[in-house]
């Protein structure tokens, strides 16, 4: 049987593959799995987020070349990170008590999956051809939307004054990349925009 794959679509994905629609005409998707599958590879949902942001981290260090970021698109998107962290330690109690609740903990999903991603992203772009530095800024567009919507399914269920701030920090991002970053508004990943 063969498979109809989709050429390069990973280059434009978050690499959420939990989440894709196009998982299974993705050719990243489907090594990965078989190799998972070869090694009898088991997942364990345990730290996950823990060694997501290890990675994110790791992957960051590990950037060669570094080109300042004028805009403040950079300073924000670590703001964001810290942001939201400091708000989920403190409040873990509430986190906790509601992880039952389907929207938060789908809400806390793309929360803690996009944190430190919307960083990476723009750190990366920084570092990029203009096509390579649109798709990074364009993942970072989406992470940024996705993470709105998420904080105000929080706000919605907490009340939370802090969420204005987390959100505010977003749009700006938003914003921003809007701005410094014309040729954006006319950039679509094929199968995902």
């Amino acid at each position: 049987m063969e498979l109809d794959l989709i050429t390069d679509i990973h280059k434009y994905c978050d690499n959420w593959c939990d989440r894709c629609i196009y998982s299974t005409r993705c050719e990243l998707f489907i090594e990965t799995i078989y190799k998972n599958e070869r090694k009898k590879a088991v997942f364990n949902p345990e730290g996950f987020f823990n060694v997501l942001r290890d990675l994110f981290v790791q992957a960051y260090d590990s950037f060669e070349i570094y080109r300042p970021d004028s805009s403040g698109i950079e300073e924000l998107s670590e703001l964001y990170g810290a942001e939201s962290n400091n708000w989920l330690e403190k409040n873990e109690l509430f986190l906790k008590d509601n992880n039952k609740n389907t929207d938060i903990t789908d809400a806390l999903d793309v929360i803690r999956y996009y944190q430190y991603f919307i960083s990476l992203k723009v750190k990366k772009s920084f570092e990029s051809d203009i096509d390579e530095k649109l798709i990074q800024l364009k993942l970072a567009e989406v992470a940024a939307s996705r993470s709105i919507s998420a904080w105000y399914i929080i706000f919605k269920e907490t009340g939370s004054e802090d969420i204005g701030k987390i959100i505010g920090i977003l749009k700006s991002i938003l914003i921003l990349v809007d701005e410094s970053n014309p040729e954006l508004k006319s950039f679509y990943r094929p199968y995902f925009d």
